[in-house]
């Protein structure tokens, strides 16, 4: 590991202005497993142009798409605290989403989310995710689901169909995520609500479990 800000090998261009311009910032080394199909290490970068901070990394967007759908599970006694999730988005629900709007979650883990959601009145309600086993818990607890992933090609029965979409931690994860929002662009309706949240890193050392930022985009 090191801090050097010595200018390596390129793998990746910025995901946000793709400029090839960027500084390492610290090389991040793991041990990984091999089952995981992910490198052991990988670069924290700086872009040269808009000032982004990403992980530059040689992976591939199929390495990822191994990775979530065989190796990455969230189980039932996960500590994720999604009452809290659902208490600070319970206020832009009730001014923009009605109990009977159309909802999505990309990336839906371990459904708790979605069980709120159901607890507090809402009807149609639907869970993705690139683990089988998640999808299978989503559907034991009565809520349709399906094996997807944000880069899936978006079906033509989902083009337009959802009045909102939830994108919790996810965006920080990926490769292109260009290509993830406009999917999220076409499975909304004119007039949709995109809500969406990161981990705010400067916040941990003060306050843990305090719920990332949040964002919420009218499309």
């Amino acid at each position: 590991m090191g801090n050097s800000g010595e200018d390596k090998a390129k793998h990746r261009s910025c995901p946000v202005c793709a400029c090839n311009d960027r500084k390492v910032m610290k090389t991040i080394v793991m041990k990984v497993s091999e089952d995981y199909h992910l490198p052991e290490s990988y670069d924290v970068v700086v872009c040269g142009k808009c000032g982004l901070v990403y992980a530059d990394t040689e992976a591939s967007m199929e390495d990822y798409d191994w990775y979530y759908t065989h190796c990455n599970f969230y189980s039932d006694d996960s500590k994720d605290d999604h009452f809290q999730r659902f208490k600070v988005v319970e206020v832009f629900l009730d001014k923009y989403v009605s109990r009977e709007a159309v909802l999505l979650e990309i990336g839906a883990g371990n459904g708790r989310f979605e069980m709120e959601l159901k607890e507090h009145g809402y009807v149609h309600i639907t869970g993705t995710d690139p683990s089988e086993e998640s999808v299978r818990r989503l559907r034991e607890n009565g809520i349709a689901s399906y094996v997807a992933n944000i880069y899936s090609e978006v079906p033509i029965e989902e083009n337009e169909k959802y009045d909102c979409i939830f994108l919790f931690e996810v965006a920080e994860h990926l490769l292109i995520p260009g290509k993830g929002i406009e999917n999220v662009s076409k499975m909304l309706k004119k007039d949709g609500i995109f809500m969406i949240s990161v981990p705010d890193y400067s916040q941990i050392g003060n306050d843990p479990s305090s719920i990332p930022n949040m964002y919420i985009i009218n499309i």
